[in-house]
């Protein structure tokens, strides 16, 4: 990616197992629509930096704002619809700012107001004073997180005032 990539409301972007996102600069990903980012546990997707040696805070990161559509689940908890990464890797993220209309800040995933499926992930490497995952607003619930691992980081969680974490 050499710029900001916007996900815009009533659009649905799927990425596939073993697709590597380079970002060639502190870009992001904003999701106002729907990201299925689901890779298996063998052909994990990855969020990466495109430098040669990279380091923490090479890209921004990825961002759901209030209007990306949240992960709506079956009477059994399993996921059916809306918003979903799992079996990713999120890595090297942290640098730069996000959109102002949502907080700003970086992290590997920022959550506006939304609520996303974040499941069976790695978060490693993002930036120095942001965090893995960073929860800013209240939404109309609560995103659901399970089975993530998230290790070196700057911070592993940076919850905002308002948020349902």
């Amino acid at each position: 990616m050499t710029g900001h990539v916007v996900v815009e409301t009533n659009v649905n972007l799927t990425i596939e197992p073993s697709v590597r996102v380079k970002f060639d600069g502190t870009y992001y990903l904003w999701i106002k629509g729907i990201l299925k980012a689901v890779g298996t546990p063998t052909d994990r997707i990855i969020f990466t930096s495109n430098r040669e040696n990279p380091s923490a805070g090479d890209w921004t990161g990825i961002f759901f704002s209030d209007s990306s559509i949240d992960a709506v689940f079956d009477e059994n908890g399993n996921w059916i619809n809306g918003s979903i990464i799992k079996y990713t890797i999120i890595e090297y993220g942290g640098g730069g700012s996000g959109p102002t209309t949502i907080g700003g800040g970086s992290g590997g995933i920022l959550l506006y107001a939304a609520c996303p499926f974040i499941d069976n992930n790695i978060f490693r490497y993002n930036g120095g004073s942001s965090a893995a995952l960073f929860f800013n607003g209240y939404g109309s619930g609560s995103p659901v997180l399970s089975n993530n691992t998230i290790v070196s980081n700057g911070l592993a969680m940076n919850v905002q005032q308002g948020s349902p974490i």
